[in-house]
């Protein structure tokens, strides 16, 4: 069994402390999630494990050896991969020559090994119980493909530990599900997975040992046992937040901008929602589902083909921005 620490660590940055004696271990077939608020020092930890930054203190041991990472390549020698947020794939390209980029194998005449790019991205699907052609593009396929793909490039580092920094941000539900299979298969294949997301759920799902950063510093380290998302919220702000929203519903019945069918092109269809007084509403959407287009035609930034807009019991007409900022409506992209 292999077992990594980071024992610690502290950094800083020009005004600010980012770790202040940071311990954090994960041993390998484990899920050990990494939580807390935006600016809490995540990203900075593991920027520290993947060779991106430099500690001001602190050191890294594998298996009780301490190990030098001064840059990804580093990392990359000691068999440590991550498993990026934002995608990082050629459109124009297979599955398979994508799962091998920049890593690909030559056979004794110096040419790219294509046959063996195939056989190996089947091999490497295959052990995560993933049917996907290797031989298709990945511009043809959807974004929790995309994700498959992304963790076979870490695969094939051939790593003993995984960060994955909040894969789920553009899945849904179904896909979702197929990733947790996925990292399970990862576990049982004695791979140990650093899970970064906001969304607790999924953490307490997913998790073996859960370690939350607050201000920089350790806060707390829970087992799987008897968890709540209330006390992962409590942990990390520092009080429960629960029921802290002092609006009075009685104040909000009122709708001021009410949407009534509104239509463009394939980007939506027949959309109605009321945004009442003293409300945020959240409109959410993986990418292209519309969400983004709702907004802008609601600035006047792309033009309307069906629907009413109407604020405060006044039917108004949107054609341009200039309309929208006439009537009091901002957008801030």
């Amino acid at each position: 069994m292999d077992f990594l620490q980071m024992n610690n660590i502290s950094k800083s940055f020009p005004g600010v402390k980012a770790l202040d004696d940071v311990s954090f271990e994960i041993k390998s077939g484990e899920v050990h999630s990494l939580i807390g608020q935006n600016g809490a020092g995540k990203s900075t930890l593991m920027g520290i494990l993947n060779g991106i930054t430099k500690p001001d203190e602190g050191e890294i041991l594998i298996n009780d050896l301490v190990v030098k990472i001064d840059d990804p390549k580093d990392a990359f020698n000691l068999n440590l991969s991550i498993v990026h947020q934002e995608f990082a794939l050629c459109n124009n390209l297979s599955v398979a020559e994508n799962i091998f980029l920049g890593n690909e194998p030559f056979n004794k005449y110096g040419y790219i090994d294509k046959k063996k790019i195939k056989n190996d991205a089947m091999k490497m699907l295959n052990s995560i119980n993933v049917n996907l052609d290797t031989d298709e593009i990945v511009g043809n396929l959807n974004t929790s493909q995309w994700q498959i793909i992304e963790i076979c490039k870490a695969l094939a580092k051939s790593p003993k530990f995984i960060v994955m920094d909040e894969p789920t941000a553009s899945l849904d539900e179904s896909q979702i599900d197929n990733l947790f299979e996925i990292i399970k298969s990862l576990k049982n294949n004695g791979i140990g997975i650093i899970y970064i997301s906001h969304k607790l759920n999924e953490i307490i799902k997913i998790s073996d040992r859960i370690t939350v950063l607050k201000d920089g510093k350790i806060k707390k380290t829970f087992g799987k046992e008897n968890i709540t998302e209330g006390l992962l919220i409590e942990t990390m702000v520092g009080e429960n937040i629960e029921n802290k929203n002092s609006n009075n519903l009685e104040d909000i019945k009122e709708p001021i901008l009410k949407l009534t069918e509104l239509s463009h092109l394939n980007s939506f269809k027949n959309i109605s929602f009321d945004l009442h007084k003293g409300e945020i509403l959240g409109l959410s959407g993986l990418l292209g589902s519309g969400s983004n287009e709702i907004l802008r035609s609601l600035f006047g930034i792309i033009e309307l083909q069906t629907g009413e807009i109407i604020l405060q019991d006044k039917l108004i007409n949107i054609n341009n921005p200039r309309d929208a900022i006439e009537n009091g409506i901002g957008y801030i992209p």
